[in-house]
């Protein structure tokens, strides 16, 4: 028993020893302004790779779905205005079924008026072209009349400056206000074809 009591006793002594040493209250309030001051570095740097998670994730986002979702956009922009000047109805200021005598009289194009490779068109005649514009850019607008009294409109322009954006695209279509558009590219120009009675 007196190891035990022996024992007893060390581990009082301990204890009374340990409890009696403090800190002086500078030395205390170096530490927990050390400890506080550790924290607040530690939150900023959680809320600084939260932020810079977050701002990479819209980058990425950004990157891949934002190209397909302006290009989509342009498109529907695109196709929109084609059924605008389609349903104007304008009348052609050159009269004339061949491209080559049209090219010549639109010389404000810097482009050659090409034959559309489309099935709808195969059994229309040309009627003739004017001058137009497709999202701010020099276009031409082709009438053509097919059978069955349908009303086809053909627009031509280059792919360049903002449509630039629209060379990945295959081909396009659309029903807006009961015209049907389709666009596509062709020789390396934007063609967009409007149908209607």
């Amino acid at each position: 028993m007196t190891d035990n009591t022996g024992e007893a006793a060390m581990d009082r002594q301990l204890h009374d020893y340990y409890t009696r040493q403090s800190l002086s209250g500078r030395t205390l309030s170096q530490l927990t302004e050390r400890i506080q001051n550790r924290s607040r570095v530690q939150r900023r740097r959680r809320v600084a790779y939260s932020l810079a998670a977050g701002l990479a994730a819209v980058a990425l986002t950004l990157a891949l779905g934002g190209r397909y979702w302006l290009m989509s956009d342009l498109r529907l922009n695109v196709a929109e205005e084609v059924v605008l000047n389609h349903v104007k109805a304008l009348e052609p200021d050159f009269l004339s079924a061949d491209y080559t005598e049209l090219t010549t009289a639109l010389s404000k194009l810097d482009f050659e008026i090409r034959p559309p490779q489309h099935a709808l068109l195969s059994g229309a005649s040309l009627v003739g072209a004017r001058y137009c514009s497709l999202q701010g850019q020099l276009a031409v607008q082709l009438r053509y009349e097919g059978a069955e009294g349908l009303r086809f409109t053909l627009y031509q322009t280059p792919l360049a400056g903002r449509l630039a954006r629209l060379t990945q695209v295959s081909k396009f279509s659309q029903n807006i206000d009961s015209v049907n558009v389709e666009l596509w590219q062709q020789d390396g120009l934007l063609m967009g074809l409007a149908v209607s009675r």
